[in-house]
């Protein structure tokens, strides 16, 4: 048998997620190397030192942590606001054990100022944000979501199983935690991934008097 094999078709290599987004379109054929910043069901952010780019395999057959160095090839896709690398080729850790390049670079927002995040830049998507609310749950699904008065941000229910559980057990509590924007969903609002599980969340300690009523406005 006389065997063809096709040439891999070549991807445009991009070192900043900035140019990325600039230069091109969807479809695009592209290859990335990043850090792993955040994790969730499916997928991962990397990022390059400077902002973050979403990566999203579905059924993820590679195992990442944050701080893995990875080299992806996939397409130029989006989900809702989320410009993102789907339909991964290959994707691979070149090293472990690396400095998270956007630790200590978190932008401290309220409730009200994430949902007015302009969803249209895609260099917000996958940047941390710590944000203060109570916790509640909502909807027919019991997502959870951070509370601020009349507004909320979801928290994404494909984050970490555990670290979706660890803010269960604290609902109706104001508490402090960062996130990573993921999207601004078209019926759900502002997602946001959550991956640092118990250790991640700063309990407010309220007066009795606010905490009753915090929690009688939750219920």
């Amino acid at each position: 048998f006389v065997i063809t094999v096709q040439a891999e078709e070549p991807a445009t290599v991009f070192t900043t997620v900035a140019a990325m987004h600039t230069d091109s379109n969807l479809g695009d054929y592209l290859e990335f190397t990043g850090i792993v910043i955040s994790t969730f069901d499916g997928g991962y952010f990397l990022s390059d030192g400077t902002h973050a780019i979403g990566v999203y395999k579905g059924n993820n057959d590679l195992v990442v942590v944050k701080g893995d160095e990875v080299k992806v090839r996939g397409f130029y896709k989006v989900y809702n606001t989320l410009y993102q690398i789907g339909d991964v080729v290959s994707d691979v850790v070149l090293s472990s054990g690396n400095t998270n390049p956007l630790v200590g670079n978190e932008m401290v927002k309220s409730v009200e100022e994430m949902n007015n995040l302009d969803s249209s830049d895609p260099l917000i998507h996958g940047m941390y944000y710590t944000v203060t609310g109570t916790v509640a749950l909502k909807g027919d699904y019991n997502n959870v979501v951070i509370v601020d008065g009349d507004l909320d941000i979801m928290v994404y229910y494909a984050s970490d199983a555990a670290s979706i559980a660890a803010l269960e057990a604290v609902v109706g509590q104001e508490i402090t935690i960062t996130v990573s924007y993921y999207t601004d969903h078209g019926r759900d609002g502002v997602l946001v991934t959550y991956d640092n599980g118990e250790a991640g969340i700063t309990i407010n300690a309220l007066p009795d008097a606010e905490n009753i009523a915090k929690k009688l406005e939750w219920l």
